[in-house]
């Protein structure tokens, strides 16, 4: 089954690859979304970010700063 971050509990996001792929993951597809707003995505816009601020609070739980906000 391939890695999908945006499926991952907090849970499964417990190592620092894990977590820190499904932050980039987040960004990239937000940029995708925000250069193709009328694109075919497997998520929503919504849901990237939700995804996002969940990842930040477990990357801030395990002592990482943040500071790429969606724009």
């Amino acid at each position: 089954m391939a890695y999908e971050p945006c499926k991952c509990s907090i849970y499964d996001c417990s190592t620092r690859q894990n977590l820190i792929a499904g932050h980039r993951y987040c960004h990239s597809l937000w940029n995708k979304m925000k250069d193709n707003p009328n694109g075919d995505f497997k998520y929503t816009q919504a849901e990237v970010r939700e995804e996002h601020s969940r990842l930040v609070k477990c990357l801030k739980k395990n002592g990482f700063k943040h500071n790429s906000p969606l724009e």
